[in-house]
């Protein structure tokens, strides 16, 4: 039973390719099916017709087997139109006008007309195809009302049957026509469920798309809303940044000329580099072009090196650091050492987020896509999912921005999570961050997997200049 199972589906399928859409793939079963169904329904024909000596007519029928094998030869080049077209056409011009003037109107060939009139509707696409569709129903139309006239103007032309085999004959064309409406019916409902199917599957896709396009276009909005608090940030820091090296000259002078207020002098001198402290890293990070080496990486490997790293200090908190990955392999296009610095930033987040002994971060790999200016690129999806204490709602829109971070102290300016945005960026991957406060924070990035053309060593324009081309319209 499998084995019959098998080879039905074996000629169903036959010339579906890889390279075929999935409508043309339906397209071509529709066709082997009905091509198969006429095979089966006019081969009987042959040893009934040389039971009744009718020579020319049974010998046709080798015509008939051949014109359907056809079917499937065009469907193995992806002649897939001509396929459809050798159903509709060998019937309607040369099968049944032959058989219908050759053995008469009492023999009921003209009844496979029946069948014949409803293949259009089920061979052919209802919204591409429709024109042909039509001229496919005009012609058998045409066909039949042509053999309807020459029966009764040319009776002559039919040949003398006995009334046994004309009996005969009649009945098996009723109980064949009978026999091709039902399973073109079936075949009919099949495509009209497979066609539904498709609907629905490119529905989904389109509606994946359209959510992809949103979060593309909030995130360069929200890094337009970026770029414009740090040209406001790097301008007040310049202004700072003169009349403070000012403030301090004049106090290291009067320090060296008033003994009496050295002490004041001390103080401001201090407060100075203080603030030179914060203000001059800002203006480093603004300013400075980055110089990358893009080269071909493993994405795996550099997140089990730093893993590697992380285990002492996830064990020391009871943190439990788990990373799923189905490939061993998967190449990148990228600078290898920032990217990592963007995964060691991140997991140290995680790690500082988990309050107290215990919890669990999990890495995950997967392979994913996200929309740039329009176009969909091939990703690798890098997630890290914490279970600590959150992030609120609102402060997840300007975490990315310098002096934001929650665990600034001497060593931890707050520049981290603003450096990870400018890495991504300069990557043309995208970022995204979703919070829930108690519950733990993810942070996912989508970094192409191919090069897009550019050399291996290549400066970097500063932060948050960005293409506007994305919103035209």
């Amino acid at each position: 039973m499998q084995f019959k199972d098998n080879c039905i589906d074996l000629i169903f399928n036959f010339g579906v390719t890889s390279d075929c859409s999935e409508e043309e793939a339906m397209t071509i079963r529709l066709t082997n099916k009905v091509a198969l169904i006429m095979i089966v329904a006019a081969t009987p024909y042959f040893f009934i017709f040389h039971h009744f000596h009718l020579t020319l007519a049974g010998n046709f029928v080798l015509l008939v087997l051949a014109l359907y094998f056809m079917v499937f030869i065009f469907n193995r080049v992806q002649w897939v139109s001509a396929s459809q077209m050798i159903n509709i056409l060998s019937q309607s011009i040369i099968i049944l006008p032959f058989y219908t003037l050759h053995l008469g109107h009492s023999s009921g060939a003209h009844l496979m007309y029946v069948p014949l009139s409803i293949l259009p509707f089920i061979i052919f696409n209802p919204t591409k195809q429709v024109r042909v569709k039509w001229l496919s129903n005009i012609c058998i139309y045409t066909s039949f009302i042509l053999v309807t006239i020459i029966q009764h103007t040319r009776p002559e032309l039919a040949i003398s049957l006995s009334s046994e085999a004309t009996k005969i004959i009649y009945y098996i064309a009723f109980i064949t026509t009978f026999c091709l409406v039902i399973p073109q019916i079936v075949v009919f409902y099949q495509a009209q469920l497979n066609a539904k199917d498709l609907l629905k599957s490119t529905n989904n896709q389109l509606n994946s798309t359209l959510i992809k396009l949103k979060e593309s276009r909030e995130a360069q909005a929200l890094l337009t809303q970026h770029s414009d608090y740090a040209k406001l940030v790097q301008s007040i820091a310049h202004e700072f940044k003169n009349p403070l090296q000012m403030l301090q000259g004049t106090a290291e002078i009067g320090l060296l000329k008033d003994k009496q207020n050295t002490e004041l002098f001390e103080t401001i001198i201090k407060s100075v580099e203080r603030l030179n402290n914060v203000i001059q890293p800002l203006l480093l990070y603004l300013n400075k072009k980055t110089s990358y080496v893009f080269e071909s990486i493993n994405i795996i490997k550099v997140v089990d090196e730093i893993i590697t790293l992380s285990k002492a200090n996830c064990k020391s908190k009871s943190i439990e650091l788990t990373f799923e990955h189905d490939i061993d392999e998967i190449f990148i296009f990228a600078d290898g050492q920032f990217i990592g610095q963007v995964i060691i930033n991140l997991l140290t987040n995680a790690i500082q987020a988990i309050s107290g002994a215990g919890g669990a971060i999990r890495i995950l790999i997967e392979y994913d896509s996200f929309l740039v200016n329009k176009n969909m690129v091939q990703a690798i999806k890098l997630s890290i999912k914490d279970t600590g204490c959150g992030i609120p709602e609102e402060k997840i829109n300007s975490i990315f921005m310098p002096y934001e971070s929650n665990y600034s102290n001497e060593h931890n300016l707050g520049l981290g999570l603003s450096i990870v945005a400018k890495i991504i960026k300069d990557h043309h991957g995208q970022i995204k961050v979703h919070s829930d406060v108690g519950v733990g924070t993810t942070v996912a990035i989508w970094l192409p997997l191919s090069k897009s053309g550019e050399s291996n060593a290549k400066d970097v324009d500063q932060m948050f200049e960005l293409d506007d081309s994305f919103f035209e319209t």
